[in-house]
C-alpha cells in the first residue's frame, strides 16, 4: 500500500479503524479455505495487485472487540472471487505475536467462528464492491483470545473489502470515505 497508509479513523459511533500494509506478524498457515465467486463485476480495470491491512475495535463499555485483518487483490480472470483462509479452533493461551495498533499484541491466525464471519461480512458486500475481476484473499489476522468477537471480524472484513476498492478509485484512499463507513456500523 505504500503512501496510501491512513492514520487511525474514528466515526461518530464507538468503532475505531486503522489501516495499514499487511504486517508479516499477522501471516498465518491455513488449514480451509472459504470460497465464493460472483459475477457482474469488472466495474473497473486493474492490472496491479494491493494490500492492506485492516484493524477495528469498539470502545465502548467493559470489553473491546478486536479484529485484525489483512489481504490482497490480485486482478486476473473473469469474475470476482473471494477467499477467507481459517486456521481451525480457537485457542486459550496461544503466544501473541501479532502487532497491533491499538494495544497489546494479538495473537496471530484466522479461528474459524471469526473467518465464517469475515466471509458474511465480505459476502454483503460482494455485489456491491467496484472491483476488477480477480481474487480478494484474506491470508493475515490477529485476534484475542477474550475480546475479539465474530462482529468485530465481520466488521473488519467489509472493511477491508472497502479500502481494497478505494485503492483502486481516482485518488487512493481517503479518511472522510472510511467515516460514511464506519457511521453505519
Amino acid at each position: 500500500m505504500g503512501d496510501q497508509v491512513i492514520p487511525t479513523i474514528e466515526g461518530s459511533g464507538p468503532w475505531r479503524v486503522a489501516v495499514a500494509d499487511v504486517d508479516a506478524s499477522a501471516h498465518f498457515e491455513t488449514d480451509r479455505w472459504l470460497r465464493m465467486s460472483a459475477s457482474g463485476v469488472g466495474r473497473v480495470s486493474a492490472t496491479a495487485e494491493v494490500s492492506a491491512g485492516v484493524e477495528v475495535v469498539r470502545s465502548a463499555g467493559g470489553l473491546m472487540p478486536r479484529a485484525l485483518i489483512g489481504g490482497s487483490f490480485y486482478p486476473q480472470g473473469s469474475a470476482l472471487a473471494i477467499e477467507v483462509g481459517s486456521t481451525g479452533d480457537l485457542t486459550n493461551g496461544a503466544p501473541r505475536g501479532c502487532r497491533s495498533s491499538f494495544s497489546h499484541p494479538l495473537v496471530t491466525g484466522l479461528p474459524e467462528e471469526f473467518a465464517q464471519a469475515a466471509f458474511e461480512g465480505l459476502g454483503r458486500l460482494v455485489d456491491s464492491l467496484a472491483l476488477p475481476a480477480g481474487i480478494l484473499r484474506i491470508y493475515a489476522a490477529g485476534y484475542d483470545e477474550v475480546e475479539s468477537s465474530a462482529l468485530a471480524f465481520e466488521h473488519a472484513a467489509s472493511a477491508l473489502g472497502w479500502v481494497i476498492q478505494e485503492m483502486y478509485a481516482p485518488g487512493g484512499l481517503h479518511p472522510r470515505n472510511l467515516v460514511r463507513v464506519l457511521d453505519t456500523w
